[in-house]
């Protein structure tokens, strides 16, 4: 369980390392990091939008959803990171919310969460829990994790608490 002083003191230690546009969708090494791995290192390359509310900073740095298709291949399948991709293009063409009006890794609008933790991965799911505010109510996600030879991906997010899975809302007519 991560306290909010130490999840401050991560995103600030992480801080350079954020990913951009330019990087490579894959670094070595990724082949044999476990299913549960990748789904921190996504928290922790995104813990920033937990902690910061600042606009300077927000303006600076993209969040995940907004993220190009090479960045989102890092921890996503090709298909559901084309799905993300797809969903943004759509909202700015239609300049309007399309599927998608929150963040799936924080299952919520207000990306504010604290006490994040993250299981070790059974059978290929892998849990997250998380708090948000002094009301104690734990929000609960499933990630579904698919191997390749180049390692483990998210193939889909799935909230314990309101049943939504995020490639069904992204592919729901």
């Amino acid at each position: 369980m991560i306290g909010r002083r130490a999840f401050i003191i991560l995103v600030l230690a992480t801080a350079s390392g954020l990913p951009t546009a330019g990087a490579a969708a894959a670094r070595p090494g990724y082949d044999q990091e476990p299913p549960d791995h990748v789904v921190r290192r996504l928290y922790r390359d995104f813990a920033w939008e937990a902690v910061f509310s600042d606009p300077e900073v927000n303006q600076r740095w993209v969040v995940l959803i907004d993220q190009p298709e090479p960045v989102l291949r890092r921890y996503f399948t090709p298909k559901l990171a084309k799905l993300l991709v797809d969903d943004v293009r759509c909202a700015e063409a239609a300049k309007a919310i399309c599927r998608l009006d929150f963040s799936p890794i924080w299952a919520s609008q207000d990306s504010g969460a604290h006490d994040v933790t993250v299981s070790p991965a059974t059978g290929g799911i892998v849990e997250v829990g998380m708090s948000y505010g002094g009301e104690g109510v734990r929000t609960r996600l499933r990630y579904s994790m698919f191997r390749t030879r180049s390692g483990w991906w998210i193939a889909d997010i799935i909230s314990l608490n309101d049943g939504w899975s995020l490639n069904k809302l992204l592919t729901e007519k």
